[in-house]
C-alpha cells in the first residue's frame, strides 16, 4: 500500500507527525487487538507498549511483509507477553475435546464456523457473551489464532507468520478453537431448548 510505505519512509526519518499519523490509522485496529488477547482492563498498557516497541524498531521494518502484518505482530507479542506474565494467577479452565486427525495433522471430522459477527448465528446476547467468555478461557495458542483469525479476518499464512508457526499448525489450533467453542454453544442451546420443550 503506497500510504503505509510513505508512512513507514516518514517514521523512519524521525518526521514528527509520522507517529501521529501511524495512531490516527492504526490505533484503533491495535487496540482492538490488544483488548481481544488480554481485555479492556489491560488493553491501554498493552497498546502503549506496543507503540513504544514500534517506535524503537520501525528501523527494523524492512517492508518483507505488510506493514499491518508487522503492526499486528508487534501487538500480538506485546498482549501475548501481558497474558503470560498473568497466566500465573488466572488459571485457563475449558477443557477442550481433542479431535481426530490422520498423520498429516488434518482433521477428520467438520465443526462448525462459529464467528462473532454473523446475527443469525449468535441469536442472543446472552449467547455472545457466553461465546466472548469461553474465548477468553481458550488456552492462549488457541485464543490467539481464533481471534486473529475470525475476528481480525486475518488469512492463515499470515497468522502463521506473525506467531512464527506452520500453516499448518495455525490451521490445527483454529480448529480445536472453534471445536471447543462449537461444545460451549452447543450445551447452551440444549439447555435452552430443553427449558422450552414440554
Amino acid at each position: 500500500m503506497p500510504a503505509d510505505q510513505d508512512l513507514v519512509q516518514a517514521l523512519q526519518q524521525g518526521e514528527p507527525e509520522a507517529f501521529e499519523t501511524l495512531v490516527a490509522n492504526h490505533g484503533a485496529m491495535l487496540y482492538r487487538v490488544c483488548a481481544r488477547i488480554v481485555g479492556r482492563a489491560d488493553a491501554e498498557e498493552v497498546l502503549q507498549e506496543s507503540l513504544i516497541t514500534v517506535f524503537q524498531k520501525i528501523q527494523s521494518f524492512n517492508g518483507d511483509s505488510a506493514l499491518t502484518t508487522w503492526l499486528y505482530r508487534v501487538a500480538t507479542n506485546a498482549a501475548l507477553m501481558k497474558a503470560r506474565r498473568k497466566s500465573s494467577v488466572r488459571e485457563q479452565s475449558l477443557s477442550l475435546t481433542q479431535p481426530e486427525y490422520d498423520d498429516k495433522g488434518t482433521a477428520q471430522r467438520e465443526v462448525a464456523d462459529w464467528r462473532l459477527a454473523p446475527e443469525d448465528t449468535l441469536l442472543r446476547e446472552e449467547a455472545r457473551q457466553l461465546l466472548l467468555q469461553a474465548i477468553e478461557k481458550l488456552p492462549e495458542n488457541y485464543r490467539v489464532v481464533y481471534i486473529l483469525a475470525e475476528i481480525e479476518g486475518l488469512p492463515r499464512q499470515e497468522i502463521a507468520e506473525m506467531l512464527s508457526i506452520t500453516t499448518t499448525t495455525a490451521k490445527t489450533r483454529l480448529h480445536r478453537a472453534r471445536l471447543a467453542l462449537r461444545d460451549v454453544l452447543e450445551s447452551y442451546f440444549s439447555e435452552k431448548h430443553a427449558r422450552h420443550t414440554p
